[in-house]
C-alpha cells in the first residue's frame, strides 16, 4: 500500500493543523454537545478549511482526515451546497 505523502508547502501544512484541530473541536462536542450557532460555525470551519486544502493540492489528505474522523449524523450537517 502506497502512503500519501504530506504536502511540503508550509500553508498547506498549517492548513492540514487547523483541520485536525476542528476536527477535534466537534469530536469533543459528541459527549459535550455544542449549541447550534457553535456547530454550524465549526461545521462552516471545517468546510472552508477542507476547499483551502484542495486549492493547495492537500485535498487527499484533508479527505483522509474527514473520513478518519466522521461524526454519526445529526440531520445538520453543512453540506457543499450548504454554504
Amino acid at each position: 500500500m502506497e502512503r500519501a505523502q504530506p504536502p511540503h508547502d508550509p500553508l498547506a501544512v498549517m492548513l492540514l493543523a487547523r483541520l485536525r484541530h476542528l476536527l477535534a473541536i466537534e469530536a469533543a462536542a459528541c459527549g459535550n454537545p455544542l449549541d447550534d450557532a457553535s456547530r454550524l460555525l465549526v461545521s462552516k470551519a471545517i468546510f472552508s478549511t477542507w476547499l483551502d486544502c484542495q486549492e493547495l493540492g492537500a485535498g487527499r489528505e484533508a479527505t483522509q482526515l474527514l473520513g478518519r474522523h466522521a461524526p454519526p449524523s445529526t440531520g445538520g450537517a453543512v453540506s457543499a451546497g450548504g454554504v
